[in-house]
């Protein structure tokens, strides 16, 4: 059903989007604002299709399927805007932030490593994958000392 993917998409992205905030007292916002925000957007593109695919196989018609697509596309800057105009003062004070920001990237790591390591239909661990990104990873380590 598509309509559960469009959900779960739309609330990935709205988290994504809400964690993305520009700090209050800065009067130049961080690059890294910037830097994040274009991996988000580039993150979201084979999402888009993926989504877009399984619409139209649902229902057939581009015009149906397009406000859905955008109602996706429109998740991530509202919740940018969310969280830096509705609810700021809240997410700065405690730890809400790090609790969303937390959950974004687990979020991100379960989906990610979902992807990268169980491939087949038993959910098995892929033991050459796992060889390979564990000596990847060594020798990003080993270069970078």
């Amino acid at each position: 059903m598509p309509f559960l993917l469009l959900f779960s998409l739309v609330i990935h992205s709205f988290l994504e989007g809400s964690i993305l905030i520009k700090q209050p007292d800065a009067t130049l916002t961080n690059e890294n604002f910037y830097a994040i925000l274009w991996g988000v957007a580039l993150h979201h593109i084979p999402a888009a299709f993926a989504l877009m695919a399984a619409l139209l196989l649902r229902l057939h018609s581009f015009k149906r399927a397009l406000p859905y697509l955008v109602l996706f596309a429109l998740a991530a800057p509202i919740g940018i805007v969310v969280s830096n105009y509705v609810v700021l003062e809240d997410l700065m004070t405690g730890g809400l932030y790090a609790a969303l920001l937390g959950l974004v990237a687990g979020n991100f790591l379960h989906v990610s490593t979902t992807i990268l390591f169980e491939t087949s239909p038993e959910h098995r661990l892929n033991w050459p994958k796992l060889g390979a990104t564990l000596a990847g990873t060594l020798l990003a380590l080993a270069i970078d000392v």
